[in-house]
């Protein structure tokens, strides 16, 4: 007899009766989680998908789908996590391209302001962003 190596996606099927204890108990274990992905509803169950309400994409915790899912939910995790942080540090750039020019020199300084933001607002659409 020879020995081959399985390629990926390949399978060797083997009769129950000649597994023993500990394959039976890792055959089952294996197969009892390997669920292929399906819908749910945000309280996990798939009785009620024909009411409204959020639908989710779950998988068994042994299945090449459940890894997609969990690699998805983390790099989602990491980017909004990311924007969020750039979002509080935005205070802290220098450059930016919010400040209204200051171009009335007349009055008090909170009127010159009120007229420097309405005269920015009036003619942003000339500018070119």
């Amino acid at each position: 007899m020879t020995k081959q190596i399985l390629k990926d996606g390949e399978r060797f099927r083997v009769p129950l009766q000649m597994m023993d204890a500990m394959q039976k108990d890792i055959r089952e274990h294996y197969a009892a989680d390997a669920q292929p992905a399906h819908l749910v509803d945000a309280f996990g169950s798939a009785d009620g998908l024909s009411r409204p309400g959020p639908r989710y994409l779950t998988a068994g915790s042994k299945t090449k789908d459940h890894a997609v899912l969990v690699t998805r939910e983390t790099e989602h995790r990491q980017a909004r996590d990311a924007a969020v942080q750039e979002m509080a540090d935005a205070w802290k750039t220098s450059g930016s391209d919010r400040e209204v020019a200051r171009v009335h020199t007349d009055g008090d300084e909170r009127t010159r302001a009120w007229m420097d933001q309405v005269a920015d607002l009036t003619t942003s659409w000339s500018r070119q962003r």
